[in-house]
């Protein structure tokens, strides 16, 4: 018979109270900072050898770092969402305490990115708008360079669709200098069915060369769309944001009656919240998994 817990006594049998700030009656939200594995390694203080089910209450479960089932943790554990409990998981934090400055000649506020590399801010439910080039839509790529591609049509046996480019060539007329924060940039190509999400890594300002922090996976072709995201040059419209890891700091343009002293934003960063190795019949049931971050490769 599988043997329920209720999360709160759980996790008071393993971690000070201390730890935690949340109100008794059931339903309200819990956040947890310090140790993302709390609700997560609940069940291992039960003395059992049965299944056990830990009952998560309703609210926003945040997790900053990576949280490991390994062997020596207990198998056949459900989690699940209390009976009509919306529960979420996510691997957002909360950002606040900014400060008002001044970017691209309009007022923004900042903040400090605390050395992580952030990939998404959202306003509650509401994702708000990366600073990007164009501002809406797509730029087409002008040229492409024979010298930075990775195949050649003797080389692969699909040489239509998959060289692989290391650059492209932008119209100077879209793109005539580099970005300020160019190695935050993030490089955008939605082509074939492949969305292509690089680092950009150089701009030739006498011919418009984009270069990329690795190779495309799939062949980029004349005309084909693109855009960057992150740009820092770009910021200037309310609800807009900017990464820059060079000054370690989290800009934003605030809407009318925003204070930089009361508002509260959630930034998303880490990549990975949940790893299960040599662990058994790690269930989750009718929980929201939301907000982590993203991240690419440096390499080829």
């Amino acid at each position: 018979m599988k043997k329920f817990i209720s999360f709160f006594m759980a996790a008071a049998l393993i971690f000070s109270m201390a730890v935690y700030a949340f109100a008794a009656e059931k339903g309200t939200v819990m956040d947890i900072y310090a140790d993302g594995s709390v609700f997560l390694k609940a069940a291992n203080s039960v003395e059992t050898d049965g299944d056990v089910t830990v009952i998560l209450h309703g609210g926003d479960y945040r997790i900053n770092s990576l949280v490991s089932f390994t062997g020596s943790d207990r198998n056949n554990v459900t989690f699940k969402a209390a009976d009509g409990e919306k529960v979420r998981i996510t691997g957002d934090r909360p950002v606040d305490n900014w400060t008002e400055t001044e970017i691209n000649g309009v007022k923004a506020f900042e903040v400090p990115a605390d050395g992580q590399r952030i990939t998404g801010l959202w306003n509650g439910n509401t994702e708000l708008v990366n600073a990007r080039l164009p501002e809406s839509g797509f730029f087409h790529v002008r040229s492409l360079n024979d010298d930075d591609t990775l195949w050649t049509e003797e080389t692969t046996l699909w040489a239509d669709g998959t060289l692989g480019q290391r650059s492209f060539n932008a119209d100077l007329n879209d793109i005539s200098k580099a970005p300020e924060n160019m190695k935050d940039v993030t490089v955008r190509i939605p082509h074939k069915w492949h969305d292509e999400v690089t680092g950009m890594s150089g701009f030739d300002s006498a011919t418009g060369r984009i270069s990329m922090v690795k190779y495309s996976a799939m062949t980029i072709f004349e005309n084909d769309r693109f855009c960057l995201e992150n740009v820092k040059d770009a910021l200037d419209k309310a609800g807009e944001w900017c990464f820059d890891s060079e000054q370690d700091k989290i800009y934003y343009i605030p809407f009318e009656g925003e204070s930089a002293d009361s508002l509260v934003l959630y930034a998303t960063g880490t990549a990975e919240i949940i790893s299960i190795d040599s662990c058994e019949n790690i269930t989750f049931e009718g929980i929201c998994f939301e907000n982590t971050g993203w991240e690419y490769l440096n390499k080829k």
